[in-house]
């Protein structure tokens, strides 16, 4: 199993230590609208946002990414809805017009994080019912830019 926290331990530096931690997914940095979400963790430091992602190569195998942010780094951070890519996207978004889906709340959007760099953008998707977590990011991130 690959670990990201640990990976993601290597590129913290000595006076770095996370404010917070959220865990979520992403199709990392310009992921396009095939891109699969994997499993990622992102760090809040007092100087910079980490996000460490899995990423999948075309023979299945994982490997970890980390994408490090410093402060000047960081153009805009947005918060909102981001939808599901990929053919199980697709699937989603179809049976969210069911009546099991409609109950169920499917609707292929989840709460996202889209951090606007240099580089270019990140979307961080947290999970259906995680609002919360979303708002406390897009704090933390607003705070460390301003």
């Amino acid at each position: 199993m690959v670990d990201i926290v640990g990976a993601m331990g290597s590129h913290l530096g000595a006076a770095d230590s996370p404010h917070q931690q959220f865990r979520g997914s992403s199709s990392g940095l310009n992921g396009g609208d095939q891109g699969k979400w994997l499993t990622a963790v992102m760090y809040v430091t007092p100087v910079a946002v980490l996000v460490g992602w899995l990423k999948q190569s075309w023979y299945g195998k994982l490997s970890v990414i980390v994408d490090r942010f410093e402060r000047h780094d960081i153009m805009e951070v947005k918060e909102g809805y981001a939808v599901k890519p990929g053919f199980l996207g697709d699937l989603e978004r179809r049976n969210a017009k069911s009546m099991v889906g409609a109950i169920g709340g499917l609707n292929g959007t989840y709460p996202a994080l889209t951090i606007v760099s240099r580089r270019g953008d990140l979307v961080f998707a947290f999970g259906p019912k995680d609002l919360g977590s979303v708002r406390q990011a897009y704090v933390a991130i607003s705070d460390l830019i301003a």
